[in-house]
């Protein structure tokens, strides 16, 4: 499956860091995943996701 996607680099930006921080319940490592402006967490939750396709559901909402 094709999913477009883009990155946003919130190193050098201490702005774009605290933006994260607060759309990401308080969560400070990288990478924080959103999807349709939901945060999904980070890689290993989207990894499970893909695995149990459940991240299949929620692209087609």
């Amino acid at each position: 499956m094709d999913i477009s996607y883009f990155e946003i680099d919130i190193s050098s930006d201490p702005m774009l860091r605290g933006e994260m921080k607060r759309k990401a319940n308080g969560m400070r490592t990288a990478p924080q995943i959103f999807l349709n402006n939901a945060h999904l967490v980070g890689f290993p939750e989207l990894y499970a996701m893909r695995q149990s396709e459940k991240i299949e559901k929620l692209l087609k909402d």
